[in-house]
């Protein structure tokens, strides 16, 4: 079975420089948080939610392109905005993650200066659209969308059904 990650901007609504956060309580945070210790991965929140088209404008232009660096560079965004408290809006951010997984950061830099980027994201979001994404995390999964953060023993199950009728 094959997992590949396509970008989805949760909220296309954010403006370029960001909006502060608010307080991050109830129980889809909990649920976040008791993930990410369940697995080892630091959380911090952040006060601000970025604009993060550009960064998954990048992301996707590195999948298409560079699919061995792809998972690192995912990784170290992840860091970037979860652990080190980065903006990534900061094409300068993006860059230097980009720079440490071996992406050259002049070919990146083009592709997000001319559209390349925007439009491979473009076609990620089209595809997702398609089959009803609307929130992340989802998974298509023997042709069933299953959304949202669920705990892993529920994301098990439902997985399995729907591998099952498949």
């Amino acid at each position: 079975m094959d997992v590949v990650h396509l970008p989805f901007q949760i909220h296309p609504e954010i403006p370029s420089g960001g909006i502060e956060a608010g307080p991050r309580v109830g129980p889809m945070y909990r649920g976040l948080e008791r993930e990410a210790a369940d697995v080892g991965l630091p959380l911090i929140w952040p006060a601000r939610l970025p604009d993060t088209r550009t960064a998954l404008a990048a992301a996707e232009w590195v999948r298409l392109r560079r699919p061995d660096a792809s998972p690192d560079f995912n990784r170290g965004l992840f860091t970037a905005r979860f652990v080190l408290g980065e903006d990534l809006g900061d094409i300068a951010v993006i860059e230097w993650h980009a720079n440490e997984v071996g992406i050259d950061h002049d070919a990146l830099r083009a592709a997000l200066a001319d559209g390349t980027a925007s439009a491979s994201l473009a076609e990620a979001e089209s595809l997702g659209a398609q089959f009803g994404v609307r929130a992340t995390p989802s998974w298509l999964i023997a042709g069933e969308l299953i959304s949202g953060l669920l705990p892993q023993s529920e994301f098990e199950r439902r997985a399995d059904e729907a591998m099952s009728r498949g």
